[in-house]
């Protein structure tokens, strides 16, 4: 949707974590369609992220495949239209559903090194976050150079603070 102009115009402010999202969403066959895009009511919270950020990634590949012109264009045209598909149509001659078609394919190219090796988040650590709850982020993880501690910021108790995590006994407090 219209919201990842908000991210796209933000540049690489957090490319790292707009690319980790939409690339497991990718690898996994979870990114959403872009139709489904038009409004994020019907998100869970713990896919308002990959919302945005699908959102986000879907500009980019306007601008790479049709280019900055034409990017331009269907910008400005957008505000006189009801809806994306018919701005994507006067512009480019496709519908939403044909724009997304190819979007999913050029994310597909854009990851297939890191596809053929994926693994989900689990094989790697436990999950430290749950999708039934509000949204957490946790972020900036480090181990100790002894292995037993990591260090995180994470905003799972209100804003966001720096926690440690004895990897031992898997007990996390904030510093």
């Amino acid at each position: 949707g219209m919201e990842g102009s908000a991210e796209f115009g933000s540049g690489d402010v957090d490319a790292v974590t707009g690319d980790m999202v939409t690339r497991d969403a990718v690898a996994f066959n979870e990114l959403p369609l872009l139709p489904e895009l038009q409004g994020f009511g019907h998100l869970k919270p713990n896919q308002v992220t990959l919302g945005y950020k699908t959102g986000e990634a879907a500009m980019q590949f306007f601008k790479d495949e049709f280019g900055v012109e034409k990017f331009q264009k269907f910008l400005f045209v957008l505000k006189d239209h009801f809806d994306v598909s018919s701005a994507l149509d006067q512009i480019l001659g496709c519908d939403l559903d044909r724009f997304d078609f190819r979007f999913h394919e050029w994310m597909r190219e854009r990851y297939a090194v890191f596809i053929k090796t994926a693994r989900r988040a689990s094989n790697y650590g436990r999950q430290l976050t749950f999708p039934d709850k509000i949204p957490q982020f946790n972020e900036a993880p480090v181990l100790s150079p002894d292995g037993k501690t990591m260090y995180f910021f994470s905003d799972r108790g209100g804003p966001t603070q720096l926690y440690e995590e004895d990897l031992q006994t898997k007990k996390s407090k904030p510093l």
